[in-house]
């Protein structure tokens, strides 16, 4: 279970290797992921159901009306999961703009199409009756899984942020996190393994760092962008050397990169706590050119 205590000097962030948090939701999450709205799919088996008697009876007009209603029920049923999946995922941020598309209401009215099809074109009831089934199946649907949010959530006293492009730096440094795990999951050096996982710790800890304190955003983004790319590109060339195992000299140069990106990401994190951006820039300088200095930058 993810922890909101802001990371520091002694916290679990800084301990040994474990996948980054983001990856783990919590089981309840997950359970809620997997099974809300599932009962919505069990509507769909009474126009199917009838698909079939009508199928059987010759009668194709009663068949595609079944058939639409079933469609209707299936693709409202996923609307809905979609725009739950949506704004668990938009509650969860602090600062997030909400889906643009408002999943859960076109899946409340999906349902409400379906229901309208199968009283009206279905049962024979009259227009006015089927409007009703319609209204009254959508409204219940609304009731039930409510509406999708809207507008954005900002940061609390902090101006400046842009909140796409905050979340698009987050997103893209986590698909990076990403792709880093994976890469350490291929190669076969146990010391580099050990290395590149802690450094995965690490990026995950300045992303929850500015995750929980966005007024680091500005002066984070650099470090993202240098710290991940540099850390990023080590690991695509070494794994794609083919000398994973083969020659100690180089294992060695990358083992000592790795580890220079590790105490730098730890000592960063700190930084951005303590709100220090001059020595900041001043770190990164030194470390973009220590990178170049040892052949292993750009």
């Amino acid at each position: 279970m993810r922890s909101d205590r802001p990371a520091g000097p002694g916290s679990d962030i800084l301990g040994g290797y474990a996948p980054p948090q983001r990856w783990i939701p919590e089981a309840r999450s997950r359970l809620e992921g997997r099974f809300e709205g599932l009962v919505l799919y069990l509507f769909a088996l009474w126009p199917i159901l009838g698909a079939l008697v009508a199928l059987s009876r010759g009668r194709a007009d009663a068949v595609l009306v079944d058939v639409l209603a079933a469609a209707l029920v299936i693709g409202g049923a996923g609307l809905i999961r979609s725009g739950r999946r949506a704004e668990r995922a938009f509650r969860a941020l602090k600062v997030a703009r909400a889906p643009s598309l408002p999943r859960k209401l076109l899946g409340a009215a999906s349902l409400s199409l379906a229901a309208f099809t199968l009283a009206f074109a279905g049962a024979g009831h009259d227009f006015l009756s089927g409007i009703a089934f319609g209204l009254g199946a959508g409204f219940a649907t609304l009731l039930m899984y409510g509406f999708d949010p809207r507008g954005e959530k900002r940061a609390a006293s902090v101006d400046g942020i842009d909140t796409d492009l905050f979340r698009q730096a987050l997103d893209a440094a986590s698909a990076r996190i990403t792709e880093l795990d994976q890469i350490r999951r291929r190669i076969r050096s146990q010391a580099l393994t050990q290395r590149l996982s802690r450094v995965v710790q690490r990026a995950q800890g300045l992303v929850d760092t500015i995750e929980r304190q966005p007024d680091t955003f500005n002066r984070a983004r650099k470090v993202l962008n240098l710290y991940l790319d540099e850390t990023l590109g080590i690991a695509r060339r070494f794994a794609s050397s083919g000398l994973d195992g083969a020659d100690p000299a180089i294992e060695r140069k990358f083992t000592v990169a790795l580890d220079a990106m590790e105490a730098a990401m730890t000592e960063q994190q700190q930084k951005l706590l303590a709100a220090d951006a001059l020595d900041l820039d001043v770190q990164l300088e030194v470390l973009t050119r220590r990178l170049k200095s040892e052949g292993i930058h750009g």
